[in-house]
């Protein structure tokens, strides 16, 4: 897999910064069109990407980052450049990982808020089983 940052409802200004920093760092940038936000991970980033869209509505507006196949030290890396270039935080962030790569983008962003919330609060988003 071609090291890769998935890219979700950024602005045309930030969009171009982020996909200049992802050339930087020598990063596939694909940008998520709300469309295929219903498509599973995996596919998202096939090579080529699949005809997939799906009837699913835009479930989400904020910005998300997620970032797949990245060697060591790529995502340290692309993040010290994205503070260097003074980029408006992005909150909604992940890691492709065997268990997130079979949800799609709007699952990807439920558990990401639910996280992000509970982090927030100063709680866990998930109970200790």
């Amino acid at each position: 897999m071609l090291p890769t940052v998935l890219l979700y409802n950024f602005s045309e200004e930030k969009l171009s910064a982020l996909k200049k920093l992802c050339l930087t760092h020598r990063l596939r940038a694909r940008v998520v069109a709300p469309s295929l936000f219903g498509v599973e991970l995996s596919q998202l980033l096939a090579v080529p990407p699949e005809n997939s869209e799906t009837d699913v509505k835009p479930a989400f507006s904020e910005e998300m980052l997620v970032f797949a196949g990245l060697a060591p030290g790529q995502l340290d890396a692309f993040l010290q450049g994205f503070r260097k270039a003074k980029l408006p935080q992005v909150p909604l962030k992940a890691i492709l990982t065997p268990t997130n790569s079979t949800w799609n983008s709007i699952q990807l962003h439920n558990e990401l808020t639910l996280e992000h919330n509970a982090m927030q609060a100063g709680k866990r988003a998930h109970s200790q089983s």
